[in-house]
């Protein structure tokens, strides 16, 4: 009963979104297979499903008789499998064969092939922006969250119409991208794969004009003490409250010691900043950017990362 709730209202909130595929694929067609999924049951137990609806949105039509068509196809059910589908943004229904359980999602057709998977778990997905300062940070209004991307990353099925301020509902599971806007531009890598995804994130504030190409907030420092069973050494910075990764190595300076840099358009904010050598982390801080010295690393005097759970 469940999942034909939520069928129901992704139907409902099917028409706000706009077909994604691209100029110039009037009059194309895909070969379409459809991948049921349902996580809750073994193999054993597998229902086998029919397509109820496959609703081309643009026209309303009822496209679900291209399905199981052609019997000679050599894919694991043929029922599952629609030649001659016009590129579009649909409407699909499954209906089990063995009860009343149905429930469906929105594909954008685009490609010459396609294979979408069809999950029957959906979630629930938030966008928390946070508000951060050197010393706390604090959820801020979802009122200033634009999301401008929410695409699936296997089919490219775009779903960032569903949001609201900063939360969707009818989120088919699977891997997807995310952009929004909040300040400035952030992207992410979301999975979905629980009834409710919480993405965190402050905005990144750049240095200078980020629409060309330069360093700024340029991060230099040194190391000293480094054993040599542990060389070579790399540096990794990330982002605490958004997502931004930076590499580096150290290069020998002699002495035991050694030099660093991350040399990008890095961000203002606060980071983690990790030494690792060849038997693991070797130290790990948090600093803020902007900063006007130098980071020294004494690696004979650590500031080692926690402990692994038991």
């Amino acid at each position: 009963m469940k999942s034909a709730v939520i069928a129901v209202m992704l139907l409902m909130a099917a028409q706000c979104c706009m077909p994604q595929c691209g100029p110039g694929t009037s009059g194309k067609k895909s070969n379409l297979t459809i991948v049921p999924i349902d996580r809750s049951k073994s193999l054993s137990e597998k229902d086998t499903y029919d397509v109820k609806e496959f609703v081309d949105l643009r026209s309303n039509v009822d496209r679900s008789r291209l399905f199981g068509r052609n019997k000679k196809v050599h894919i694991d059910n043929p029922a599952y499998y629609a030649a001659h589908v016009p590129y579009g943004r649909y409407r699909i229904k499954l209906q089990s064969r063995s009860g009343p359980d149905s429930f469906g999602r929105l594909i954008d057709v685009c490609q010459q092939d396609e294979s979408v998977e069809v999950p029957r778990e959906f979630a629930r997905v938030h966008i928390v922006p946070l508000l951060v300062d050197g010393n706390s940070v604090k959820a801020d209004s979802a009122d200033l969250v634009k999301v401008t991307k929410f695409s699936n990353s296997l089919d490219d099925t775009e779903l960032s119409g569903l949001f609201k301020q900063g939360a969707a509902n009818q989120i088919p599971y699977g891997y997807y991208d995310l952009e929004f806007i909040l300040l400035g531009s952030v992207k992410r890598e979301v999975d979905v794969f629980q009834p409710d995804v919480w993405v965190f994130s402050g905005s990144p504030g750049y240095y200078g004009d980020t629409d060309t190409s330069g360093p700024g907030n340029v991060i230099r420092g040194e190391l000293k003490s480094i054993p040599a069973n542990e060389r070579p050494v790399f540096m990794i910075m990330s982002g605490v409250y958004f997502p931004y990764t930076i590499n580096s190595v150290v290069s020998d300076t002699g002495n035991e010691s050694g030099s660093f840099s991350f040399i990008g358009n890095n961000p203002s904010g606060r980071f983690m900043l990790y030494t690792i050598g060849k038997s693991g982390i070797l130290d790990a801080r948090e600093f803020g950017i902007p900063r006007d010295s130098e980071i020294i690393i004494d690696v004979a005097h650590p500031n080692p990362p926690k402990k692994d759970l038991q």
